[in-house]
């Protein structure tokens, strides 16, 4: 349904018509998907040129034509407008025209605005247009027919207009959408600003639900539950009335429901405590932090990323989380994102805000991209996924504590640490340590307990034993990466540091920082899986592509992942296996689900997967950062 709206004013309020046609263009899609409905402003500023016997008055009026709109707006500063012949000014003719239809058939609706301004008294250079205002709201008055609103600046008309607009809408159109039966009622919270008594007080309490339901149009919404300690609250009502209140929420259209200021809405509900906790209480664990907004800009030949969070932001500490943070969102809703994402990370674009606490990221994710170099020749190294994104993927995972959120680079370290040995053949006692003066870590118990359960894998295996292996330093070289980092972690502290890679993902919902470390091995040397669950060695295999596979963005695929990698190699339970590889997987996936690594759904999805050996998106990601950042060095 097409809402034709009027637009009338004299020629000092032009910032204020351009902002009605703004906040129409806005609010538009959210009307046409929630209501079938868009707003059509017609304004004399876009008619062509033309000569009329009535003069341009009547060009106005043919095309305005107030008299039939479904709703007029006008709007008055300081000016009345130009006299026609007839005495009255192009805008008061305008509105009587608008009048007198509503008088005859309540149409159209009429919104009226006035900026408020000095007096005349006050300041007399305003003259007679000021004071023919002045009389033409008098003569309104008097008819006891009109509320009009009154604003201080351009911002104030906005929000208020903004708001007038969308009750319009659902006050006239919101039972007009029948194309089929009304979906179901919904769950959605609202935080506001610590304020005592808050919530707490039945009052307070009343008056934020009446609010409420006012603004989101539902006159139905009820309280579901109250949170005293974090000051929030969960409703139910319908889907529609959660899209209207979220929408004038980032719009700044609203800021108080009752007495309370108000912080944010949601709809995703983050609050099962068996998956979800506020992060001062998940610390410790498995640790990411969701994170709902986030700045992405241009910086030099890279991007820099701006992240915030404190100490409630919802934190997951189980991996069962990350697939139920995944399930909230349309693809739809990923591609969007991720298309807004790559403009700015590919330079098509200078900045992203994002914000929306209906799609949280999961923030701190670090991760290394190992280049293993035997003799003159480069082999990307990474880690088969049979599960929760199935292909090829570097050396990666989420932060296990608030010092690792804050300083991500730490998990990188870690993360290498943990999912990379590197040990010589059976014959040997070499243990390879990665980081130059870090032998104490690699001695703490979580990567000795690996160790313990390689040996009972492999047997006898010097490398592997504690008490005869022989630590060796590897020669390992951290290349320079283009992008910057700032962490603003509200009480935890903030962090900034540079030379990484920033990749985020929609499709895993994850912002993580990565780097490329090359590792110059021996020529005989094995390579082990550390990753440790429970009391189970993950034991993924490990292969190596040749990264002259991987000169130009052509030789990664299509975007969609279609492309499989076949290795070049393979180190599969400690050794360097000739075995086909998708005859291997095969039979690892079969281990996996024994030892309970794998679910059955997962097993199912991955019996499903036409492309098993694709790179996972944070493995596509990084290497093609790594082909644009060479091509631009030249």
């Amino acid at each position: 349904m097409t809402i034709r709206v009027a637009l009338a004013s004299p020629s000092d309020v032009q910032e204020e018509r351009d902002k009605v046609e703004e906040v129409i263009n806005e609010i538009n899609p959210l009307l046409d998907r929630e209501l079938d409905l868009s707003l059509v402003l017609s304004r004399w500023e876009t008619l062509p040129p033309e000569f009329n016997n009535g003069g341009p008055q009547a060009i106005i009026d043919r095309a305005l034509a107030p008299g039939h709109a479904d709703l007029f707006i006008a709007i008055f500063a300081t000016r009345f407008g130009t006299p026609l012949p007839d005495g009255r000014t192009g805008t008061e003719h305008e509105f009587l025209s608008a009048y007198s239809a509503w008088l005859a058939r309540g149409k159209p609706e009429i919104m009226l605005y006035f900026k408020r301004g000095p007096t005349t008294a006050s300041s007399p250079a305003l003259g007679p247009q000021f004071g023919s205002i002045q009389g033409f709201k008098d003569d309104v008055a008097r008819l006891n027919m009109a509320l009009w609103r009154e604003y201080d600046a351009v911002p104030d008309f906005e929000r208020m207009l903004r708001m007038a607009l969308i009750e319009y809408a659902l006050k006239n159109f919101c039972r007009s959408k029948a194309s089929g039966p009304r979906p179901p009622n919904i769950e959605w919270f609202v935080k506001f600003v610590p304020q005592e008594p808050g919530l707490a007080d039945l009052r307070v309490r009343d008056e934020v639900m009446k609010d409420l339901q006012n603004a989101s149009g539902d006159r139905f919404l009820r309280l579901r539950d109250v949170a005293l300690d974090s000051d929030s609250v969960m409703v139910e009502g319908e889907p529609e009335g959660y899209a209207t209140f979220r929408q004038l929420i980032r719009a700044g259209g609203v800021r108080l429901a009752g007495p309370l200021e108000v912080l944010d809405v949601w709809r995703l509900n983050l609050s099962a405590t068996d998956l979800v906790q506020p992060l001062y209480r998940a610390d410790s664990h498995l640790l990411q932090v969701l994170v709902r907004k986030f700045n992405l800009s241009r910086r030099g030949s890279g991007v820099h990323i701006r992240v915030e969070f404190d100490r409630d932001s919802p934190a997951i500490w189980r991996r069962e989380a990350r697939v139920r943070v995944r399930q909230q969102l349309s693809e739809k809703q990923k591609r969007e994102c991720q298309e807004e994402i790559d403009a700015v990370i590919e330079g098509r674009k200078d900045a992203f805000d994002f914000t929306d606490s209906d799609f949280p990221f999961r923030h701190a994710n670090g991760g290394v991209l190992p280049i293993i170099q035997v003799g003159d020749k480069s082999y990307y190294c990474l880690f088969y996924r049979e599960a929760d994104v199935i292909g090829w993927n570097i050396a990666n995972g989420g932060s296990d504590d608030s010092d690792e959120l804050i300083d991500p680079q730490q998990t990188i370290l870690r993360e290498l640490r943990e999912e990379l040995i590197m040990v010589g053949p059976p014959s040997t006692n070499k243990r390879y340590t990665l980081f130059k003066g870090d032998k104490g870590a690699h001695n703490r118990p979580e990567y000795l307990k690996a160790l313990d359960l390689w040996g009972r894998i492999v047997g006898n295996w010097p490398s592997l034993d504690r008490r005869r292996r022989h630590d060796v330093e590897a020669d390992v070289e951290w290349e320079n990466a283009p992008d910057f980092v700032t962490v603003l972690a509200g009480d935890y502290g903030t962090n900034e540091f540079c030379d990484v890679y920033v990749n985020i993902t929609t499709r895993d919902c994850a912002i993580e920082v990565d780097r490329v470390a090359i590792l110059r091995a021996p020529l005989d040397f094995r390579l082990l899986d550390g990753e440790v669950y429970g009391d189970t060695l993950v034991n993924r295999p490990i292969g190596l592509f040749d990264t002259r596979k991987f000169n130009t963005i052509e030789d990664l695929g299509p975007s969609a992942g279609e492309k499989e990698f076949e290795p070049d190699q393979v180190f599969y339970s400690g050794a360097l296996t000739c075995e086909p590889f998708r005859d291997l997987v095969a039979k690892h996936l079969v281990r996996q689900r024994k030892a309970r690594l794998v679910t059955e759904d997962q097993a199912a999805i991955w019996n499903i997967e036409r492309h098993k050996l694709k790179l996972c998106p944070i493995t596509r990601s990084i290497i093609k950062r790594r082909i644009c950042a060479a091509a631009s060095r030249g």
